[in-house]
């Protein structure tokens, strides 16, 4: 996803800062501070992610200035959640969420083997979220367009494997692939239709985009991953 123009300056001026102000290394610095890998902090000093309030609040903190000497725009959401919560943001509690892989708004797509969560967070490759949300949630990218208007590519899913989908979710559905010894994953909603014969829920799963064909879990050989909880919107596009 790229940065605004704000973004890009508020990671070029933190990265002056961090390379001025810190005495140790990145390595050093991100187990200090809780802040993942050094890969994943040289993504937000890179410009490659935008900063957000708890990388900033930690990093701020880290290096002995104040979120303001960089990102006036965090600063004051910092400001306005204390208003509200009367919270430090030094404690905001949040958990990382791995991001798992892209998942095709279409057709199952096969995605091989899944990488796991632990090495996504040690690659770098998570997002923060709500504490709350359970220790095996996880999140995914959206590609393609079948879920339009609503999701669009480039689009961040946060799946919660632990709910039971209610009429009206949108959901992750897996199956083995026919083809490898992979994983095939789809993003779609949820619409339950009823019980079978054999006892076993039959379901649809919907698309948005009427172009695009519903699937049908009594002739896809299919499973319920996860349900989503929280949705990310990429606003910028290239």
């Amino acid at each position: 996803m790229a940065l605004t123009p704000l973004q890009e300056k508020e990671c070029q001026s933190l990265k002056a800062l961090f390379n001025e102000k810190s005495k140790i290394s990145q390595r050093e610095f991100v187990k200090l501070y809780d802040l993942g890998t050094p890969a994943n902090l040289g993504q937000y000093l890179n410009g490659r992610r935008p900063l957000n309030i708890t990388i900033a609040s930690k990093v701020a903190a880290g290096l002995g200035i104040k979120v303001s000497d960089f990102s006036p725009r965090l600063a004051n959401e910092i400001k306005e959640l204390n208003a509200i919560n009367n919270v430090s943001p030094a404690v905001i509690t949040q958990k990382k969420i791995p991001i798992i892989s892209k998942v095709q708004a279409g057709l199952f797509t096969d995605k091989g083997q899944l990488i796991s969560r632990d090495t996504c967070i040690n690659n770098g490759d998570f997002i923060y979220a709500d504490n709350e949300l359970s220790d095996e949630s996880f999140a995914f990218v959206i590609s393609g367009d079948s879920m339009l208007p609503i999701f669009t590519s480039g689009d961040i899913v946060i799946i919660d494997p632990c709910l039971v989908p209610r009429p009206g979710d949108y959901v992750v559905a897996q199956r083995e692939s026919q083809y490898t010894d992979g994983t095939e994953i789809t993003f779609k909603k949820y619409r339950p239709k009823g019980i079978n014969e054999f006892g076993q829920e039959v379901y649809e799963l919907v698309p948005l985009n009427v172009d695009y064909p519903t699937i049908y879990s009594d002739r896809e050989k299919c499973s319920i991953a996860g349900v989503m909880v929280e949705h990310r919107r990429s606003y910028r596009r290239k």
